[in-house]
């Protein structure tokens, strides 16, 4: 045990990253005991004692890479190693590993090595290795959220896709463009209340090219705009979250996010609640410096 976590609470904290890093690694122990293998994401996270909806999260932010992302290299691995050390045809190996296609298989395997599928068998030997995530990630930042009760919240929202580096900037800024011609069309500008984002797709299901990012405003109550087929409606369920303040680009926000999972979560004591959290737009992105943009995460909890 460390010397110097001397203060109670700091040594509960402690202890729960440790419980939350020994539940990832439980998981990270099945992917590599049978990297062929396709468990699904609910299994995964009843393994480690996680809401579905919230263990992707997680998983990324304790071992540096989604989950999705962790698996394939795993299955990619132990294709080198069959390539090396059984004499199974190529298209078998490609198949185990989860491709359809050989020449599927032969580009993620390039991408990862460097090298092809087939030199590796002509050559018998494995390529090194590639560098893997550390799952040993210090706590790094103390984050102090705002526990609040929001209520029930009806959002009119438009959808864009693509995921860029863990960063929805453009796919954002698609989506608000529709909405915003929304509401200039309907001269709805006086009745907005809030601005949020949502980002309701796992991305270890959905492709990071198509995931969808949805830019929503909350207008007041005695506003009824009509929806249209670029406009929908979606109704947040009122309760308790926890609101961290991130300020700075968008395009930083990912980091807070992994924060709060990484370095807020384990010692918080907080359960979460199997529903999305968001993201709500304090300034105005074309009237504030980009350093200065704020922005709230608001993680529900029980």
């Amino acid at each position: 045990m460390n010397s110097h976590l001397r203060d109670p609470s700091e040594l509960a904290a402690h202890l729960s990253e440790l419980d939350y890093r020994y539940r990832i690694n439980k998981v990270i122990a099945i992917i590599w005991e049978n990297p062929d293998a396709q468990p699904a994401l609910q299994e995964l996270a009843a393994v480690a004692g996680f809401s579905p909806f919230h263990f992707h999260r997680i998983f990324s932010a304790f071992v540096g890479e989604p989950l999705g992302e962790y698996t394939r290299r795993a299955k990619l691995i132990a294709a080198c190693h069959a390539l090396v050390h059984t004499r199974k045809q190529v298209t078998e190996i490609a198949l185990a590993a989860g491709y359809d296609t050989p020449a599927a298989f032969t580009k993620a395997f390039r991408k990862l090595y460097n090298v092809s599928p087939t030199q590796v068998r002509s050559t018998g030997r494995s390529p090194v290795l590639p560098t893997q995530p550390n799952t040993n990630i210090k706590r790094r930042r103390i984050m102090n959220p705002e526990i609040r009760e929001l209520p029930e919240m009806t959002v009119y929202y438009a959808t864009a896709k693509g995921m860029i580096n863990q960063d929805f900037t453009v796919a954002a800024d698609k989506a608000f463009i529709i909405l915003c011609a929304y509401v200039e069309k309907n001269h709805l500008e006086p009745h907005i209340r809030l601005c949020l984002g949502i980002s309701p797709d796992d991305p270890d299901i959905i492709p990071a090219d198509q995931q969808r990012y949805e830019a929503g405003f909350m207008f007041k109550a005695s506003i009824n705009p009509p929806v249209t087929d670029d406009i929908k409606i979606k109704v947040i369920p009122a309760g308790c979250y926890a609101i961290f303040l991130h300020q700075g680009s968008y395009s930083t926000l990912w980091q807070a996010w992994n924060a709060i999972y990484r370095d807020w979560l384990p010692g918080s004591g907080m359960t979460l609640r199997n529903e999305a959290p968001f993201e709500i737009y304090l300034d105005d992105k074309t009237k504030t410096r980009e350093d200065r943009l704020r922005t709230e995460i608001c993680i529900p909890i029980k």
